[in-house]
């Protein structure tokens, strides 16, 4: 008979049941492990953009915080500059004349109004009234002050008929300018504004002021673009205030109407003699006046500010904050006189109002009188400003 050995067949079955076995379980291991791992990665990338988003929060709301904080104290010190001007102006009678006055340095005049210590503070006030008006540009007065930069007569004649064909409105190319068919043949091409400049980066693209007025190289503003933008405006148009002209812009106005810029100097240079010193007086103090250097009846100069630019620069670290506010300056003694002529049209016995300054001593009384209470005598009324605000830019910079 053949015999069978049962008990070996069996043995390899389970073995073959604990290999499968073992094998079921170290897949069902390793996909567990997977899932976990899988579970982490997301939990982790879940908090890392949920860190992300945090961050982003608090620098959102830290920089609205400091930009805020930057942009009230700017304005503040804007108010502060009004009130020191606004001061001034009472004191003369209801003019602003110059710097030398006393409102050059505001921050120093109201030292002891308290102003954030953390945070360091600048303010520039600069005579729109003491530059060169290119709102309306007068050819003969440009080729003065082109030659008072040292710049040669026909560079000087090629750069006054650009800039006049640039914004003038016909198509008629002066001499030595050049109009739409010049700059169609640029690289790129432009075309003429046809009207008064609004920015001094379009300088870059007149003809010859390109060459003259930019690096060759970087094609970055040299110091005769420097000087240019210094003495002129883009914003006023009227005479020009002597108390605040730059030594170029009396230089060039010398050339053009044959005064003297040494008398000019003297006549303001106060008790050292020296000009641009803390001691300088002023056209329109006492004992001092543009009658006193044959002046007084030109119509090119006057001794009144009558528009300016104030900056005011806030800054803390890397964060910056700045204001440019361009403001029209009004006369507190034409304002008075305004003022008492509605009264008395008013009144059913009108009298004959008196010119300003005919009584400067009610002037000033008036005058304090509004700063105190308003226009209106009730003390809820608006203080007036010396000036009317006309643009105002914001420029920022939080890193």
């Amino acid at each position: 008979m053949r015999s069978y050995s049962i008990t070996g067949r069996c043995q390899n079955l389970n073995a073959s049941v604990d290999t499968g076995s073992s094998s079921s379980r170290a897949t069902a291991k390793g996909a567990v492990l997977l899932a976990v791992l899988g579970i982490i990665f997301l939990m982790s990338f879940l908090v890392v953009q949920f860190v992300d988003t945090a961050v982003s929060q608090i620098r959102l709301q830290a920089t609205l915080k400091t930009r805020h904080e930057f942009s009230t104290t700017s304005f503040s010190v804007l108010e502060i500059v009004n009130a020191v001007i606004h001061e001034h102006q009472i004191l003369d009678d209801g003019n602003i004349f110059g710097p030398s006055q006393g409102w050059r340095d505001p921050i120093a005049y109201a030292e002891s109004l308290e102003l954030p210590e953390d945070l360091e503070i600048t303010v520039d006030i600069i005579d729109e009234s003491a530059k060169i008006s290119l709102v309306d540009i007068d050819q003969q007065r440009l080729k003065f002050l082109f030659d008072a930069m040292e710049i040669d007569l026909d560079e000087a004649d090629m750069l006054t008929d650009s800039l006049l064909d640039w914004i003038d409105e016909d198509d008629a190319e002066r001499l030595n300018g050049a109009e739409e068919g010049f700059y169609a043949r640029q690289n790129p091409p432009v075309k003429p504004a046809n009207e008064p400049l609004t920015s001094y980066e379009t300088l870059r693209h007149i003809r010859g002021f390109k060459d003259l007025f930019f690096d060759n190289e970087t094609q970055l503003p040299n110091q005769l673009f420097n000087e240019f933008i210094a003495a002129t405006s883009l914003y006023y148009r009227g005479p020009v205030n002597l108390n605040g002209a730059s030594a170029l812009v009396k230089k060039a106005l010398a050339m053009e109407l044959k005064f003297d810029v040494d008398t000019i100097d003297q006549a303001i240079a106060g008790n050292d003699f020296i000009v641009g010193t803390e001691d300088d007086t002023y056209f329109g103090a006492p004992n001092v006046s543009l009658s006193a250097v044959g002046m007084a009846d030109s119509d090119a100069v006057t001794d009144k500010a009558s528009m300016i630019k104030i900056i005011v620069h806030v800054s803390q670290g890397n964060k910056n904050y700045q204001i440019t506010a361009l403001a029209h300056i009004e006369s507190t003694a034409g304002r008075q006189n305004s003022r008492r002529r509605n009264d008395s049209e008013n009144s059913e016995d009108a009298v004959e109002v008196e010119p300003p300054g005919s009584n400067a001593g009610d002037d000033l009384n008036d005058a304090q009188q509004e700063r105190e209470s308003g226009v209106d005598g009730s003390s809820d009324a608006p203080i007036n400003y010396p000036f009317n605000i006309l643009s105002i830019v914001e420029n920022t910079q939080f890193d």
